[in-house]
């Protein structure tokens, strides 16, 4: 809004305003003492208005005003910049992330070459040295049959060992009932031949 300090007949004067820049030419405003703009690009722009007859327009005093319209602030270098830094982030921690869970993938296969390395392969041994006791021992069949009840007990220990390793590498049993399951069936083969009463409890988590 502008308005002249002019007590002559408003009938013989009129506002001309331009915005340098934006503008190409005066914009005569007649008797209206606004200007109104929209979808103004960003950048330094210089308002100018004037007060005049319509014959002496070329004459009259200009006022003029800086005007500065700033852009979104998507648009903006520091929001461009924090995007950049965001996404480089994000890039960075689903990096991390995945080498984390490779990670984790080459413990569990240590792991896993470490027990069957230990259980399988010990029990292996054990089944070898007993095979060629059993086989020397031939000639003694009461000797031999000791030696081969105990291959058998390596065979089904080694098979529990094998059980017990592809059970905790198996993510459905990563559950409190296939947990809790897996500790009754283990109390129930360790107590089967006595005379041990037990009962398990859990507390609420």
């Amino acid at each position: 809004s502008f308005a002249a300090l002019n007590f002559s007949s408003l009938q013989q004067f009129r506002y001309y305003y331009k915005l340098e820049g934006y503008d190409k030419e005066w914009i005569n405003a007649e008797q209206r003492n606004y200007a109104s703009y929209t979808n103004i690009p960003e950048g330094q722009y210089n308002f100018q208005v004037k007060y005049a007859k319509e014959a002496n327009g070329n004459d009259a005093l200009v006022a003029s005003m800086q005007v500065a319209i700033k852009g979104p602030f998507w648009k903006s270098w520091w929001f461009m910049v924090s995007v950049l830094f965001l996404v480089v982030g994000i890039v960075y921690s689903l990096y991390r992330y995945r080498l984390a869970q490779m990670f984790q993938v080459f413990k569990i296969r240590q792991r896993i070459a470490s027990d069957l390395h230990d259980d399988i392969g010990s029990a292996l041994s054990n089944i070898n040295i007993l095979s060629e006791l059993s086989r020397k021992s031939l000639h003694n069949p009461s000797q031999a049959q000791t030696f081969l009840e105990r291959i058998s007990e390596e065979v089904q220990s080694s098979g529990q060992s094998l059980d017990d390793i592809i059970w905790s590498v198996n993510l459905h049993n990563d559950t409190w009932p296939e947990t809790f399951s897996r500790m009754r069936r283990y109390a129930s083969e360790v107590f089967e031949n006595s005379k041990i009463i037990y009962s398990i409890h859990l507390a609420e988590p």
